[in-house]
């Protein structure tokens, strides 16, 4: 299969209908860069993308991998065959997707409840620090993954929109600052103040990077 012959094929099916990338772009729901790769044969459309392209350009699925046209075409039970086809794979993987989370998501939850458990009982921060760098850089390379792959939605396992981002990165917040303030407390004066701006400061940050998490995936996915 030839994909520099195939994005010929795709963008002399574009032009044909008088198309610029992005208006193509936006009848498909992806990026300009995105049908620019599939074109200069970088990257190729998922199959049921594809599927939706024969029936936009009249053409079989077989001619756009061959990369030219043909006479026959494709009937409408192949083209079902192939959709279920397509179903069925986004099904397994988002199953293996959120098993890898659940089983992610339980080792850093014992982790984390490790390290808190050590801090209240210690009152020291810095007996945890190496353990805690472990678990950033742990936790880091798990988002940099699920961002990369575009399954941050799957990972979350909730509702992605602005609400939820906030509720979140307000619960963890409290989380956080309470254990600081416990930490706290007996060390230095105004251990409520110093926690509190802590909380406000870390709510937003928390915030923030959660939606710019959620954007960098979705613009992966497609």
């Amino acid at each position: 299969m030839d994909q520099k012959k195939i994005g010929s094929f795709l963008q002399k099916l574009r032009k044909e209908k008088e198309l610029t990338q992005g208006q193509l772009a936006d009848r498909f729901n992806v990026s300009d860069r995105t049908i620019s790769r599939w074109e200069t044969g970088v990257n190729m459309p998922d199959l049921s993308i594809l599927i939706e392209m024969s029936d936009f350009y009249g053409v079989e699925i077989e001619e756009i991998l061959d990369g030219e046209r043909k006479s026959e075409t494709m009937n409408d039970e192949l083209k079902g065959t192939l959709l279920k086809v397509a179903d069925y794979n986004q099904m397994k993987n988002l199953q293996v997707t959120k098993a890898g989370n659940i089983a992610f998501g339980a080792v850093f939850a014992t982790a984390v409840i490790a390290i808190v458990v050590q801090i209240l009982i210690t009152k020291n921060i810095m007996i945890t620090i190496g353990e805690t760098v472990i678990l950033l850089v742990g936790g880091g390379a798990y988002l940099f993954l699920i961002v990369k792959n575009g399954v941050w939605d799957s990972a979350c396992n909730v509702k992605d929109n602005r609400v939820t981002s906030f509720v979140i990165s307000l619960v963890c917040g409290l989380a956080f600052s309470a254990l600081l303030y416990v930490i706290l407390r007996a060390q230095v004066d105004h251990a409520a103040i110093i926690s509190g701006t802590f909380f406000a400061g870390i709510t937003v940050i928390g915030y923030a990077v959660i939606r710019a998490l959620s954007t960098l995936s979705k613009k992966n996915k497609k």
